[in-house]
């Protein structure tokens, strides 16, 4: 017997105990077993019948061919289940474990993954796939840059200088040149905020987005910014200073990203809706454990709660 099979059997063999265990004491390995199913009798272990019915059901369960293969295994399986009973198997950690968790499993099937199926998703889990993943799959050439930003500052107490800001972000640019700055946030960050001069500077990554607009892209990119980004080609070029309606901004490239392999349309549509399904049974999941939380009153004593 291979390693394999050894965990199968010890698995199968648990998965027995925890059928055992329902509704039955561990002072009788004989009655605790499970009855026999109907039909002719296959085998005996004891006075204890296996039938014909009873092991069709083992075979097709664990997809096993031979029938003399499967009435050797369930026999190992009923002898290791009747030994640990015997033992007061009933109460050990790992049986009562095994028969929790294949009850919570039975919960989930019914209270989630029978209602939510392929048939019946969520129009707005399907609207967010196709927007998240069927972008992923399928798109241009992306950008991924970090950029500097001198905005106007903030309130009408200190009075904007453009002129000022335009002379900060020229010489931000200066001095990312001469550090030989690479599209680090932090690096460019520490560059920019010690150059001093009149506005607000703000320093972001921006991952991921088609220059062009030929693809849907996440987000909304303004089209002076998008232009200018177009124009860098090897990582680490940074831009001329480009003026937005935001501020005065110098952008750092950090790599592009070629277009996605084609992908046909029925193949792109089977895993958007394979990922609407994942969507939707774990945000049904997160409803039925909001509402078993608040129908058990759930409490963190002298703990903070966990977000959900």
């Amino acid at each position: 017997m291979t390693a394999a099979q050894t965990r199968s059997l010890l698995s199968l063999a648990l998965g027995a105990l925890a059928a055992c265990s329902q509704g039955q004491g561990a002072s009788s390995a004989a009655t605790a077993l499970p009855p026999p199913r109907s039909g002719p009798v296959v085998a005996r272990i004891g006075n204890e019948a296996i039938t014909a019915q009873e092991l069709s059901d083992f075979a097709r369960r664990e997809h096993i061919g031979s029938p003399r293969e499967a009435l050797d295994r369930y026999v190992n399986v009923r002898l290791l289940a009747r030994r640990a009973m015997s033992r007061g198997g009933l109460a050990d950690p790992v049986v009562i474990d095994t028969q929790r968790r294949a009850s919570v499993q039975a919960l989930l099937i019914d209270a989630v993954e029978k209602p939510v199926n392929d048939r019946a998703i969520p129009p707005a889990a399907l609207q967010h796939a196709r927007r998240t993943l069927g972008f992923r799959l399928s798109h241009g050439p992306l950008l991924h840059v970090v950029h500097a930003l001198v905005a106007p500052p903030q309130g009408a107490i200190v009075p904007d200088d453009r002129e000022g800001r335009r002379a900060r972000a020229e010489a931000i640019r200066g001095a990312l040149a001469a550090a030989g700055a690479t599209a680090d946030v932090e690096l460019v960050r520490r560059i920019a905020e010690g150059v001093r001069g009149p506005g607000q500077i703000r320093v972001e990554s921006v991952t991921g987005f088609d220059p062009t607009g030929a693809t849907g892209t996440p987000a909304s990119m303004d089209a002076t910014f998008a232009a200018a980004a177009a124009t860098l080609e090897a990582p680490g070029a940074i831009s001329t200073v480009v003026d937005t309606s935001f501020g005065f901004h110098v952008i750092v490239l950090e790599r592009r990203e070629p277009a996605a392999p084609p992908i046909a349309a029925d193949e792109l549509e089977r895993q958007v809706r394979a990922e609407a399904l994942l969507l939707a049974r774990t945000r049904a999941t997160q409803t039925l454990l909001g509402e078993l939380r608040a129908r058990y009153r759930v409490q963190f004593i002298g703990v903070e709660e966990p977000a959900q």
